[in-house]
C-alpha cells in the first residue's frame, strides 16, 4: 500500500508550502532491522525476542532533514509506552525504523504525519514462549 503524505496544506498556487511529499512504500513490524531492511516481517512476536521493530520505507523527493516527518506511537496492554519522532531525507528509497521491548498482549504502532493525522496502523500481539 503507498500512501502519499504531505505535512501541510497544498494549493496549486503555491507547491512550496509543504515540507515533505513522502509516499510510504512499506509500513510493518518485524522482528528485527539488519542492514535497513525489516527482519522477519511478523505481527506475532515471543517475549524471549526482547523487541517489536516497526520499519518504514519512503519515496520522498522534498524532505526537511532537521524536522520530524512522521511520528510513531506505541501502544501495549493498552496504554502508550513509547513515542517516538521519524525524520525523513530525500531518496527513493529512505528507510527508518523505531523498536519498544517486547511487552506480553496485544499492541499496535501507530504512524502520524506531523499534523498529528493517522496514517497507518499495525497490530501485532506478543506471546510467552
Amino acid at each position: 500500500m503507498a500512501l502519499a503524505v504531505a505535512s501541510a496544506a497544498v494549493s496549486a498556487a503555491s507547491p512550496a508550502l509543504a515540507d515533505t511529499d513522502c509516499i510510504i512504500r512499506e509500513f510493518r513490524t518485524a522482528k528485527g532491522v539488519y542492514q535497513r531492511e525489516p527482519v522477519e516481517p511478523t505481527t506475532e512476536f515471543v517475549v524471549e525476542y526482547d523487541r517489536v521493530h516497526a520499519f518504514l520505507r519512503l519515496d520522498c523527493s522534498r524532505a526537511d532533514p532537521d524536522r520530524p516527518a512522521f511520528t510513531l506511537r506505541w501502544i501495549a496492554s493498552g496504554r502508550v509506552v513509547r513515542t517516538r519522532d521519524l525524520y525523513a531525507g530525500v531518496s527513493p528509497n529512505w528507510r527508518t525504523w523505531d523498536l519498544m521491548p517486547a511487552i506480553v498482549g496485544p499492541g499496535f504502532v501507530q504512524l502520524f504525519d506531523r499534523d498529528g493525522t493517522l496514517l497507518a496502523e499495525e497490530a501485532f500481539t506478543v506471546r510467552l514462549p
